[in-house]
């Protein structure tokens, strides 16, 4: 393995590490986080492509260790290119765990009607209402970057397009038990990127 793929699995690694020790403590409180199973349908399924996706991108460098004649890498793959790929890794690990630690008894993992925690809509949630889920599409994506790895690169679209199916069950969600709060909410930050546009008005307190 390069360097820059050593930084951007070792920046995996430490997000997981974190990602779980958050919602742990989150569960410890006497709150009950894991709602994917709950949510049913639709959530069971992207439930276990996060579980799985995860999973084996984490231990992709053991599949390869143990059976290189699965390792299709994109030769030859630019050192620049790598660079890059372990700097967003790095970023997108930093994000979600921003978001996710910045939510506090709010965090939830999937959706369910009537056990949804107050909204939050300050810190990075004033410049988009998904920046978890785009942490983590950052991070699986530099990944790939970073090594140049086919088998990495599609389970970093079966990641992304988990997230982006996951938003918006989610919404729907959000909006069922938050009503106008909700509405209001994303008629002023985009689902995924943007300047809100009303970002006074997005900045209350928890």
């Amino acid at each position: 393995m390069t360097a820059p793929e050593i930084i951007a699995y070792a920046a995996f690694a430490a997000y997981l590490i974190a990602f779980l020790a958050l919602t742990r403590g989150i569960s410890r409180s006497g709150t009950d986080p894991w709602l994917f199973a709950r949510g049913g349908g639709t959530q069971t399924v992207t439930g276990w492509t996060f579980r799985l996706g995860f999973a084996l991108l984490l231990a992709t460098p053991l599949v390869h260790a143990l059976a290189p004649s699965l390792t299709l890498r994109l030769d030859p793959w630019p050192r620049s290119v790598a660079i890059v790929g372990a700097a967003l890794a790095i970023s997108g690990g930093a994000l979600g765990l921003w978001a996710q630690s910045h939510m506090g008894n709010s965090w939830r993992i999937g959706a369910a009607k009537g056990r949804v925690g107050r909204l939050v809509s300050d810190g990075p949630f004033v410049w988009s209402r998904n920046p978890v889920f785009i942490g983590q599409i950052v991070l699986v994506w530099g990944l790939f970057l970073a090594s140049g790895d086919v088998l990495v690169a599609i389970l970093a679209a079966a990641v992304t397009l988990a997230a982006v199916v996951q938003a918006s069950v989610e919404e729907q969600v959000l909006l069922s038990s938050l009503g106008q709060e909700y509405r209001d909410y994303s008629a002023r930050v985009p689902r995924w990127l943007g300047s809100p546009k009303a970002a006074h008005a997005a900045r209350r307190p928890r």
